[in-house]
């Protein structure tokens, strides 16, 4: 994949293999270090010192490999609605990770090396050493060793918070990106439980906008409505009980100059004296996943009706969410450019409706 591209919506399974893979490995290495530590010299003690050298350099090669897939494939982008300072910090704490887990791992085999214990990967591979025997060297590359362990740990915590807080708080679904499958699942099911309570009731229409593009002889126009009220009330757990309905005031039309919208107003095209305004009412809305939904109803323009399906993605903010979505019209279902305007030659029959709406 070329890393220009635009950045997928979730992990890939790949990414995610080596994403878990790590931590199990991470948190295992961890663990055995600090469980041998403080062990009496024995067989045993030795034993569990090679397998840690083991896995350390298993970890170093994953790390190498992982890193090497993430430069080639792009992984999914930051919510826009997030602050640019955490984006900086969210970057930061990513390359700290990297680092250390190739550091943690080198600093090992160079204080084994340094301590004179070559290591024999698997004990079948004997793997050079990396510095001459030294002692006073060797300890200071296990001080070092441990405490790069140290900052990983809290590394590990503050990413760990951070994905929690994502969840719960934000509720912007980055942690699900990396989830797999069943976990996916079960902390789901937690965040539906969590989101019973949440309930948009409003849509804020001074920071909402309602947009609209076509083309005029192959040249792509702009234009929305500056006035529309809406009625709501959504629940993400509970779609299926979703009340929504739109009205858009037809003569607030902004096409971009005075002459385009006053013909717009006129009676071949809206007739805003005769049908001042479009309605939308909801008939269902379906949960697709990964808050994603799909929206059925009926739309209405100058007393013609026709069955939409409107996609509609719910970016959550905090106590506000986003509502985007895209779909496309014919001006010749609703009689839209009568009379010499009823031609597609200057006006294409395609009409595209776009929508921001932040819902409270």
């Amino acid at each position: 994949m070329n890393p220009s591209q635009h950045p997928p919506e979730h992990y890939t399974a790949t990414a995610k293999i080596l994403h878990w893979g790590m931590a199990i490995v991470l948190l295992g290495l961890v663990a055995l270090g600090i469980y041998m530590h403080d062990l009496p010299f024995s067989p045993e003690k030795l034993q569990f010192y090679s397998w840690h050298k083991w896995a350390g350099v298993s970890a170093f090669f994953l790390v190498l490999f992982r890193l090497v897939w993430r430069i080639t494939h792009r992984p999914p982008a930051l919510p826009a609605s997030m602050p640019t300072l955490l984006q900086w910090a969210a970057h930061a704490g990513h390359a700290l990770l990297y680092i250390l887990m190739l550091a943690i791992p080198l600093s090992g085999w160079l204080m084994s090396s340094a301590k004179g214990f070559q290591t024999v990967w698997f004990g079948v591979l004997p793997l050079p050493d990396l510095v001459a025997k030294d002692k006073a060297l060797g300890e200071s590359l296990a001080t070092l060793h441990q405490g790069l362990n140290l900052l990983l740990g809290l590394t590990l915590l503050a990413h760990v918070g951070a994905a929690l807080k994502h969840h719960f708080i934000d509720r912007d679904g980055i942690l699900q990106r990396m989830l797999p499958f069943g976990a996916a699942v079960v902390v789901g099911l937690g965040a539906a439980g969590n989101a019973q309570a949440v309930e948009f009731r409003q849509v804020q229409a001074d920071k909402s906008t309602i947009g609209f593009s076509y083309q005029q002889m192959n040249v792509k126009m702009d234009g929305r409505f500056r006035q529309f009220t809406a009625q709501i009330a959504f629940d993400p757990a509970k779609p299926a009980a979703a009340k929504v309905s739109f009205n858009v005031a037809l003569g607030s039309v902004d096409a971009g100059s005075g002459d385009a919208d006053q013909e717009l107003a006129g009676k071949s095209w809206f007739n805003t004296t005769q049908f001042p305004s479009a309605q939308f009412v909801a008939s269902s809305v379906k949960a697709l996943g990964n808050n994603q939904f799909e929206v059925a109803g009926k739309l209405t323009i100058k007393g013609q009706s026709r069955d939409i399906v409107i996609p509609a993605k719910l970016t959550p903010q905090g106590n506000t969410a986003a509502l985007d979505g895209t779909f496309t019209i014919r001006r010749g279902d609703f009689s839209i450019g009568e009379g010499s305007w009823a031609k597609w030659d200057i006006v294409a029959n395609d009409v595209v409706v776009r929508f921001h709406l932040i819902v409270s």
